[in-house]
């Protein structure tokens, strides 16, 4: 292995065996200082594979052994490559080709004995050669981990045989062809286990030349990158599912700049507005609001862009494409200091419905209040906690305050007091607004007088409270009506007064 800087940075054992130098002394030297013709191949090749990091480059040079012999030596170099595309060391792939005079001529079986031992058995990558006739010549001990076929079961085999690779989205012929015509190929592979798993690889492909040239062999260098695509694939996986998450959102989504200009548009924003996206990317969100809600969507917008926001959202009327006004639901999110997103996120959907809930609620309640206004007898609504909500004009005169003070007050505070009709003051837990609130049960024609302020005759009424409640039986409000009965309360005075004198004289 060889570093940026052109230094050696690992031998293995089989290149110490070739050189008969110890790894001490390799380790930290250059490479071209064991080059006998100095420094005319291996700088210009390492350069290459620098500049070019997927070609590899071969070379052939005389190199000085430790024992004063020199050895001819064909090398390859290709770049090793980090997941980010950068390299970070050159790979050094030695093949003794040659003798000097000095040295006995090999057999073949020495030969091919040289040409296994020069492998790089203690990297990462699968480096396999073959013959021209595809039998494989060396496997490396990082193919037969992938593989899991053991060197002895591969040697001899023919490679096409022995793994199956799936070239798509070519075919093996083609990526055959390629590499036969242009003497290399660099592409990803997939290869399936045995087990049905999938492993996927960066396979390098290129001819191992003699001494003049000629193709002797095949040297495949494999990098398992199964967990990059792996990670790719979860990536684009997620990217699909928040992709169709935003399609199929309620919430139409846009990205602003602190101009309003609009940058990017969820697919929802068609089913709601029914733009398509490229119909607003530049223009500025403020002309889809409505002239009488600009000034609210402004002041809000603005307050959002300075990080001061006041209102977490407003309902607004927007331009849909058809040229009818929609209500929505409005609500902005400052992310422009997101290095990520860098822009202002607008989220809004339809809330036509509810607003017609609301217009009609609020149409029925004034309906009512109108109803009730005139009517002669008392009406009082409150609330579950005797906040009042409501009190007619009758009920005013008869509870002799006014509407601010009434509206004000509580039940407790409205400074009324009220005896029974033996005279005696009742107290408020029994007044009949009270036992109805607390029982969420009616309390009708309950007479009551009612001293009222700067008076010292008390008017006698006639009080019924019903509690309202929604459909899980929680109170809602309770409405109190009453009525003056005091003349007829008048009238009855003497009789009851007869009929105790009556009694008495029996």
């Amino acid at each position: 292995m060889i570093d940026l800087q052109g230094k050696f940075s690992y031998v293995n054992p089989a290149f110490q065996d070739q050189f008969k130098y110890l790894s001490s002394s390799f380790k930290g030297s250059p490479a071209t200082s064991y080059s006998i013709f100095g420094d005319n191949k291996i700088t210009p090749a390492l350069n290459h594979c620098t500049q070019h990091p997927y070609i590899p480059v071969t070379i052939q040079i005389e190199m000085q052994m430790a024992n004063g012999s020199a050895k001819t030596i064909q090398w390859e170099f290709s770049a090793i490559i980090d997941e980010n595309g950068n390299t970070t060391a050159i790979q050094a792939i030695g093949v003794n080709i040659g003798q000097n005079k000095n040295e006995p001529a090999a057999d073949d079986n020495l030969e091919e004995l040289r040409y296994q031992a020069a492998m790089l058995e203690n990297v990462s990558d699968i480096i396999i050669s073959c013959t021209l006739e595809h039998k494989i010549r060396s496997w490396n001990r990082a193919a037969e981990i992938f593989y899991n076929i053991r060197t002895s079961d591969a040697i001899g085999k023919s490679i096409s045989d022995l793994v199956k690779i799936d070239y798509t989205p070519i075919t093996r012929e083609q990526a055959h062809k390629e590499f036969y015509e242009t003497g290399m190929w660099n592409g990803e592979a997939l290869y399936h286990k045995p087990d049905g798993e999938k492993k996927y690889l960066f396979n390098r492909l290129s001819f191992i030349t003699n001494e003049v040239g000629e193709r002797t062999g095949i040297m495949v260098i494999g990098k398992d990158i199964t967990d990059r695509k792996m990670a790719e694939e979860n990536l684009k996986q997620s990217e699909l599912f928040y992709r169709n998450l935003f399609a199929d959102s309620l919430d139409g989504i846009l990205l602003v700049d602190e101009t309003g200009t609009l940058h990017f548009c969820s697919a929802s924003v068609q089913k709601i507005l029914g733009y398509e996206s490229q119909e607003l990317i530049g223009r500025n969100a403020f002309e889809f609001v409505h002239p009488d809600d600009h000034a609210a969507a402004l002041y809000a917008f603005r307050n959002e862009v300075s990080e001061t926001p006041e209102v977490k959202f407003i309902v607004a009327r927007l331009l849909r494409k058809s040229g009818e006004w929609l209500w929505c639901m409005v609500r902005g999110h400052n992310l422009l200091q997101n290095p990520h997103i860098s822009k202002m996120a607008i989220y809004f959907s339809d809330d036509s419905l509810r607003k017609q809930a609301e217009d009609a609620r609020r149409e029925t309640e004034q309906r009512f209040r109108r109803l009730v206004s005139d009517l002669k007898f008392g009406v009082v609504m409150r609330d579950a906690e005797g906040k009042a909500m409501l009190c007619n004009k009758a009920g005013l005169e008869l509870s002799g305050v006014t509407e601010e003070e009434f509206m004000q007050s509580s039940f407790h505070s409205i400074g009324i007091t009220f005896i029974g009709e033996d005279g005696k003051e009742i107290p408020e837990d029994d007044h009949p607004y009270i036992v109805a609130t607390k029982t969420k049960k009616p309390v009708r024609d309950v007479v009551l007088g009612a001293y009222r302020k700067n008076k010292r005759k008390p008017s006698w009424l006639l009080i019924s409270s019903d509690p309202v409640l929604n459909n899980e039986g929680a109170l809602l409000h309770v409405i109190t009506t009453f009525i003056d009965i005091t003349e007829r309360m008048e009238l009855e005075q003497p009789d009851k007064r007869k009929n105790h004198k009556t009694k008495d004289h029996q």
